[in-house]
């Protein structure tokens, strides 16, 4: 019987867990990495083979919101957000009203 309080991270594999927290550390600065970058690091410390990261650690991510892949002009770079998935902005930002016009 599973309990599951809607955690996103629960349901995912160990695999894509540890992947995850792999990508928050790797993320000192910031919260983006380069594809090439992610796959190279959890290739090594999840020990599997980098043509399988991305359908065992990266797609199961991006499917639970986790991260985000960021396909660029001259690089992809991969977005990393917390356990709880990506910001919300603001919906309602009184700095932006308008006044009107007389």
């Amino acid at each position: 019987d599973d309990d599951s309080t809607g955690d996103t991270e629960a349901d995912l594999s160990h695999t894509a867990q540890q992947a995850h927290k792999y990508l928050q550390e790797e993320c000192v600065e910031g919260n983006q990495i380069g594809l090439d970058v992610a796959e190279s690091v959890l290739a090594q410390r999840l020990g599997i083979d980098s043509e399988a990261v991305r359908a065992r650690a990266i797609r199961p991510l991006e499917s639970a919101d986790l991260v985000t892949v960021n396909p660029g002009l001259y690089s992809v770079t991969i977005i990393v957000h917390g356990n709880d998935g990506p910001a919300q902005p603001d919906t309602i930002d009184d700095a932006q009203e308008v006044p009107a016009d007389d």
